[in-house]
């Protein structure tokens, strides 16, 4: 805004400096022009609205670029904000909002929520399941959105080619458990890769912009879905609904498995290493060769995450 200002300033010297100009150079040697003859007169009023529509457009366009940043910024806030400050931005907000006080009004407000939710339905931490062909690139960079590695020309292999979902900048992430009808098709076309899931802090559901889907996200139910709406807290608690063909009443479910086995969270933003506290292999051997390589990190053997949903739940539960 300062710099729209400091320009508006500019300009209008420059005007007054012109038509000032205009006015001594009357009878001078290097002036072809005499001041008060209508050419003159006529020339003066031209220039006059030529300057007034230049800082007509400039003002215009100052105003679309503010627009467009006001849009597009990211609502992050720092970690090293206090309460107290927290409180005035949200204050500042909800006024600005004509005292709308709700979870898309205050990025504060909508943190405190994702994380008393989190509380409530005791999420433990989200997974997600690559090959272990992507570990070095992922230890060494974090969980990176597909178009995101495409431009950083990493090494890495793919499990969707199609991505129908249409999100290709974000990470695939699922609550508690994997999407394990995906990963099982993955696993039937080479029974000889092998895979290792990552079990991710649950802090990245309120540290980074994420999208929240109750079905899969390339399931047409979503890709019609407005984005903005998906990123919302209600989009987050509407993936523990009773769905038409499902109950939670009657399925074997965990408190924090969302009802569709499908369903997951796009973060838009990249994972980053330390936010990965364990690798879980199926078998002992791929974690003995991943220990090798990688001495401290956190890995395990659990064959549970390679198998059903229900059959884990009601493994769990006998």
């Amino acid at each position: 805004m300062l710099a729209f200002l400091v320009i508006l300033v500019i300009l209008f010297f420059v005007w007054v400096y012109e038509l000032n100009s205009s006015e001594k150079n009357d009878g001078g040697e290097t002036s072809y022009k005499k001041s008060g003859s209508p050419a003159v007169d006529a020339m003066s009023d031209l220039e006059r609205r030529e300057a007034l529509l230049r800082i007509s457009r400039l003002s215009q366009e100052m105003q679309d670029k503010e627009l467009v940043n006001s849009l597009f910024v990211e609502n992050k806030p720092s970690l090293e904000v206090d309460d107290n400050e927290k409180k005035e931005v949200c204050a500042v907000t909800q006024v600005e909002n004509n005292g709308a006080a709700n979870s898309n009004s205050c990025v504060f407000d909508k943190i405190n929520e994702i994380k008393d939710f989190v509380s409530v339905r005791e999420i433990p931490y989200l997974v997600h399941f690559t090959q272990a062909y992507n570990i070095p690139n992922i230890i060494s960079n974090g969980l990176l959105t597909r178009t995101a590695l495409d431009v950083s020309g990493a090494n890495y292999v793919y499990n969707d080619a199609l991505r129908l979902d249409g999100v290709r900048e974000s990470v695939s992430l699922s609550i508690g458990f994997p999407n394990y009808k995906m990963f099982y098709k993955y696993r039937c076309k080479d029974p000889s890769i092998t895979w290792v899931m990552l079990v991710i802090d649950k802090s990245v559901l309120w540290e980074n912009n994420c999208l929240f889907c109750k079905y899969n996200a390339a399931d047409k139910r979503m890709t019609y879905k407005n984005k903005r709406s998906l990123g919302t807290v209600s989009a987050l608690k509407e993936m523990y609904d009773d769905l038409d063909d499902a109950s939670r009443s009657v399925l074997p479910l965990a408190t924090y498995d969302p009802t569709n086995p499908q369903a997951e969270v796009l973060s838009l933003d990249k994972v980053s290493a330390d936010k990965i506290n364990a690798f879980i292999f199926d078998s002992k051997s791929a974690m003995d060769q991943f220990d090798f390589y990688y001495p401290g990190k956190n890995s395990f053997v659990d064959a549970s995450f390679f198998s059903s949903r229900e059959y884990s739940r009601k493994r769990r539960t006998a």
